[in-house]
């Protein structure tokens, strides 16, 4: 296999999407956007006020957004087809801090943490899609998806209590 074909079975960054606010009267608008992609142009709402994150995984777009509020930041994972379409939409709880430690860590596999937690969740992206109702996939699919395949799988590996430290590393 070339080097060429690799890459192209692989999750990488790319810069097709943005956010733009929607009118001030949307009882959504606090933290809703609408989503436009490039080529395309608009292609729905969706919640999140910024782009934390956007990768390309062979014919489809993951894309990641977060609000941040007062006690909290809520974080949403799409993903998008080529030509607009999100077929799929999961979302983590809310944690205090923001999204941190992004990496790939197989070809289809996205490791991250969040500030203020030793908690590591692991997404797996399927270009297929598959059919579960296990409770762990409904419960993070908002409602419109829920009936719908899946192409994110989400785990989380609960880690030790988090302290916050004033000491500089080998204090």
């Amino acid at each position: 296999m070339s080097e060429a074909e690799i890459k192209k079975r692989m999750i990488t960054t790319t810069e097709s999407f943005t956010l733009t606010e929607l009118a001030i009267e949307s009882p959504r608008g606090e933290y809703n956007r609408r989503l436009s992609m490039t080529g395309i142009g608009d292609v729905g709402v969706i919640s999140g006020e910024q782009i934390v994150a956007q990768y390309r995984f062979r014919n489809l777009f993951l894309l990641v957004t977060c609000y941040d509020y007062f006690d909290g930041v809520s974080h949403w994972y799409y993903v998008v087809d080529q030509s607009g379409t999100i077929v799929d939409a999961a979302s983590t709880p809310d944690y205090f801090g923001f999204l941190e430690r992004l990496e790939v860590i197989e070809s289809n596999r996205i490791s991250f943490g969040f500030f203020g937690t030793n908690d590591r969740w692991y997404m797996e992206l399927d270009e297929r899609g598959f059919w579960s109702f296990r409770l762990g996939h409904l419960a993070r699919r908002m409602n419109r998806f829920l009936l719908r395949r899946r192409f994110i799988s989400l785990k989380c590996t609960r880690g030790p209590a988090w302290i916050f430290s004033s000491k500089g590393p080998g204090q």
